[in-house]
């Protein structure tokens, strides 16, 4: 929904980063190839679904299921587990996060927390052939920070121009290099403004490009 891509009144109550969305694309129900979609419940009432909320996105051909999960450390383990063979994975950080800490441990730096993260994602076995798409959101509220605040906050080593240019490139760059598998696993990124609705529709229809691909090479025609 457009709300989930607004900039939050109170910065200090979001998530320094999310698994936004888990894709799954498959045949429409009515194909004969179609299965059902998994689903998990593990730590959840009945009738509760580990994300905490999921779209279906319809197309001739294809019916895409998007799940959006928490990024917080108390549900992170809810969800991890449930998502064994997924098309793609976007996963959601804030460049503006740099110079903030988490709300659940005030040592921690928020982007410290969102490449941990990340790393645990892209590099878990569940994962190991997942195509992801990195979203790093907020890039509106960075170039305004940038110019105030130096990056070396977060990270000491870096010691280029304090521009928005270099800098974003920087973090880009230290998200990147966290996959182990690069010559089999595709990362696909993204410098985001959420606000901004031709940006967000630039980046979802290369999202939609993505998921067509892997379908293809799962059906070997790519």
């Amino acid at each position: 929904t457009s709300t989930k891509w607004r900039e939050s009144a109170s910065q200090t109550t979001c998530p320094p980063s999310r698994t936004c969305c888990d894709l799954e694309s498959r045949p429409p129900a009515s194909s004969k190839n179609s299965s059902p979609a998994k689903s998990c419940t593990s730590g959840k009432p009945p009738g509760e679904p580990a994300a905490r909320s999921h779209a279906l996105l319809t197309s001739a051909l294809w019916l895409t299921r998007m799940f959006d999960v928490g990024g917080q450390r108390s549900e992170r383990k809810k969800w991890i587990h449930c998502f064994e063979g997924v098309t793609c994975i976007i996963f959601c950080g804030a460049l503006s996060a740099y110079d903030m800490v988490l709300v659940e441990d005030d040592e921690v730096n928020r982007m410290h927390e969102s490449l941990h993260l990340f790393n645990s994602i892209c590099n878990h076995r569940f994962f190991a052939l997942t195509s992801i798409v990195l979203f790093l959101n907020k890039k509106d509220l960075f170039e305004e920070k940038i110019k105030k605040v130096h990056l070396s906050i977060c990270f000491p080593d870096y010691d280029g121009p304090n521009t928005y240019d270099d800098a974003s490139n920087y973090i880009k760059t230290q998200f990147l290099d966290l996959n182990m598998k690069k010559g089999v696993k595709e990362i696909y990124s993204h410098l985001t403004c959420a606000t901004d609705t031709k940006n967000v529709e630039i980046v979802f229809n290369a999202v939609t490009d993505i998921i067509i691909k892997e379908n293809l090479k799962d059906c070997g025609l790519f």
